[in-house]
């Protein structure tokens, strides 16, 4: 678990995580047909993000670090370049009193959002495993250090099976979410996963 020494050396770590990351985001997509619609997943823009983010989550608008250039956007787009799904990587680490996580640079999963035109089709699922490929494949093999992706879920055991479903762990009590003006009131749990290069 993170000791206040670990901690130091995370945040180090996320303050030059712009250099273990491939910056040019190399042109990674994948192609999926889910129930006859052939979707493609890739990399994306803030811009192409935000409005399905906001429909899903409507409290949810753009992220002070949408432009950042270690923030990761996924999306899974129609023929017609429609967004179906979406996903953001912020680097980012939890208040040490909300939860324990293990040592690693941190990346913060945000804006985990479907269409509700494709909702119960599996797309969320196989858009976050891509997300988690192409992370992994960004991070250079010789860094010392795995990723720990993070994530708040709510208090919900539709959104907590999601996530158990795809091997992430619990790191924290069930609390509210913070800042005090967080989109949501509803109280919450942190989720994580960690990995290194394959």
């Amino acid at each position: 678990m993170l000791t206040p020494l670990d901690a130091i050396a995370s945040r180090n770590f996320c303050e030059s995580l712009a250099c273990c990351f491939h910056t040019s985001m190399p042109a990674v997509a994948a192609e999926v047909t889910i129930e006859g619609k052939v979707l493609t997943l890739r990399h994306a823009t803030a811009a192409e993000v935000i409005a399905l983010r906001h429909e899903v989550h409507p409290r949810l608008g753009a992220f002070e670090q949408d432009d950042d250039r270690t923030t990761r956007h996924f999306g899974a787009f129609t023929t017609a370049g429609e967004c179906v799904s979406c996903c953001t990587f912020l680097v980012s680490t939890p208040p040490a009193e909300k939860a324990s996580l293990p040592m690693g640079g941190v990346l913060q999963l945000r804006g985990m959002s479907v269409d509700k035109s494709m909702a119960r089709r599996r797309l969320g699922s196989t858009l976050l495993a891509f997300a988690e490929d192409v992370l992994r494949a960004e991070n250079h093999s010789d860094s010392a250090l795995k990723v720990v992706v993070w994530t708040n879920v709510y208090d919900r055991k539709e959104a907590f099976n999601f996530f158990e479903a795809q091997d992430w762990k619990m790191a924290s009590k069930r609390h509210s979410p913070w800042p005090a003006t967080a989109e949501v009131a509803e109280p919450h749990f942190v989720l994580y996963k960690e990995f290194g290069a394959k």
